[in-house]
């Protein structure tokens, strides 16, 4: 059928309900000349969203979810997908070249060609040598798997580790463990159709125990 402008829900293949999310050609953000995507933020024990009460938790979670892209959706440069955040005003704002050290986020993307990725903002000067060199530079030359650590912008990591295809169900499954302020111990985990395509175990998502799953 048409693809929609904005956000609705359908009966999924099985009857469930979901969100469907329209893209229109141009359509790069919700307040763009031509509108497209969605963007929000859930907080599940929050009456409150902008109080630091009632953190979905202290330690680390896991988020699952089901995604299909239309079957003629061009991927063209990419766009995000649902993760986690926390810190700095619940983790709002924690991306679009902000500081993050005192904040975080974790999302999915997929880039050109439906390559996935896992879009980091953590703070780039607590990582051990490993966060960006686990995988071959994606700015030296884009051969898949690779990272890209930008300086003034989240770091692509474990890009090309899976590739969407548009008119499949894809599952996700991405996990983090918080790390011990001042250890590098923190954890990230992502599950694709099952599959393990990238994990880290000597993340710092935080510097202070302010700092939790929002």
């Amino acid at each position: 059928g048409p693809i929609p402008v904005r956000i609705a829900f359908c009966e999924g293949p099985n009857g469930e309900s979901i969100l469907r999310i329209g893209y229109p050609k141009g359509g790069w953000s919700p307040g763009g000349k031509v509108s497209g995507g969605i963007l929000f933020f859930a907080y599940p024990y929050k009456r409150d969203t902008l109080t630091k009460d009632n953190p979905f938790s202290t330690q680390g979670a896991t988020l699952e979810y089901d995604v299909k892209f239309d079957p003629n959706f061009d991927c063209v440069k990419g766009g995000k997908l649902p993760g986690f955040a926390g810190g700095r005003s619940n983790g709002r704002g924690c991306g679009g070249g902000a500081d993050p050290s005192d904040c975080y986020s974790v999302r999915m993307m997929w880039r050109r060609q439906c390559n996935g990725e896992l879009y980091i903002y953590a703070d780039r000067d607590k990582q051990k040598k490993g966060f960006c060199s686990k995988y071959r530079s994606c700015k030296d030359a884009e051969s898949y798997p690779c990272n890209f650590c930008n300086e003034d912008k989240g770091a692509s990591f474990g890009r090309g580790t899976f590739r969407f295809q548009p008119g499949k169900w894809h599952n996700i499954k991405l996990s983090i463990v918080l790390n011990d302020p001042g250890k590098s111990n923190g954890y990230v985990e992502l599950r694709v159709d099952g599959r393990l395509v990238t994990s880290y175990d000597e993340m710092v998502w935080r510097n202070n125990k302010k700092i939790n799953v929002e």
